[in-house]
């Protein structure tokens, strides 16, 4: 830790982390987890929420069969390389589509670095590609593919405590929203093991009818349901990631579907020290004068072991 002169707070973002036996292939030692490549598909044929093209994670095409569209992506690297390609691939086999960097896109994509605060160098992977065009594209899933250096990285689901994604771009048919309900939700607010959840399912009718909803596909978390009026709720009982495919259809009207993802998540280790869970700030310190402090927690699942580590720090 930096010397300081004369009394100094110590902003400390600690991150508690549970030793779970039960999670394979989770690494919790040497440092902060590595982001996947996440992807954001801006819908042009279509208008977002705030005057640009939709992101809900669908690409539907024009009467001319094309798509028109904007591509975002970003994930850590292992260390700097150049971007060599970019493609859409079909999401089961991973064979390559479409080459974005052919199809008439502005392409502002490159690979950033910065150092870290032990002093490392961090490598990142920025794609931003505008005014994308696919003509004749095929209905269907699909990933991105990026090839950087000797890495080659695909989308992946992604979710936290603000956004979900299920790391595709589908490509629907013509017309496929026009003809019921504008399904709005886009993501879900992951859900947390053994707790209460609830969450109401968006949508905006064609002609003011009311709206009921259904599971077409897929599988809800165990122990939450989906209500007619589009809520989501219960208490789930298994950790996992989970994808689904849900109906709205209005009273007279015609029906849309829209494929979700909702993430159940273990909750946090509960901080008991009082400095801490009211201001996340240790008591201060003075240079030159010794300093101890213990963080104190219980494991949210009994018999969880728990492991602490400063992530982060600044004076």
């Amino acid at each position: 830790m930096k010397n300081a002169t004369g009394k100094r707070g110590l902003a400390l973002l600690l991150s508690l982390l549970l030793c779970l036996g039960l999670l394979p292939g989770v690494t919790l030692a040497g440092g902060s987890e590595d982001m996947p490549l996440e992807l954001t598909v801006f819908d042009n044929n279509r208008s977002g929420e705030y005057g640009g093209g939709e992101t809900d994670g669908y690409l539907e095409l024009d009467e001319a069969g094309a798509l028109h569209f904007d591509v975002s992506a970003g994930a850590s690297l292992s260390g700097p390389g150049s971007i060599t390609g970019v493609w859409l691939v079909d999401a089961a086999t991973l064979a390559e589509r479409y080459d974005l960097l052919a199809c008439g896109g502005d392409d502002q994509s490159a690979v950033e670095s910065w150092e870290d605060e032990t002093g490392s160098t961090v490598w990142f992977l920025n794609v931003w590609i505008q005014g994308l065009t696919i003509s004749g594209a095929a209905v269907g899933d699909y990933r991105l593919k990026v090839k950087v250096g000797s890495e080659t990285l695909y989308s992946e689901a992604y979710s936290d405590e603000y956004y979900s994604t299920d790391g595709m771009a589908h490509v629907v048919a013509y017309g496929s929203f026009s003809g019921g309900p504008r399904i709005t939700t886009s993501w879900l607010t992951p859900a947390t093991l053994g707790e209460a959840y609830s969450k109401r399912l968006e949508a905006e009718p064609v002609s003011g009818g009311a709206i009921t909803w259904e599971l077409v596909s897929g599988s809800l978390p165990d122990g939450l349901s989906l209500a007619a009026d589009g809520t989501i709720s219960g208490t789930p009982t298994v950790r996992d990631n989970f994808q689904f495919t849900v109906r709205a259809t209005e009273a007279g009207g015609g029906s849309s579907e829209k494929k979700l993802w909702l993430s159940v998540t273990y909750p946090l280790p509960r901080l008991l020290n009082p400095e801490l869970t009211k201001t996340y700030r240790l008591p201060d310190g003075a240079a030159g004068v010794p300093y101890s402090f213990q963080c104190l927690a219980e494991p949210a699942l009994e018999g969880d072991t728990l492991q602490w580590r400063i992530e982060y720090y600044h004076d």
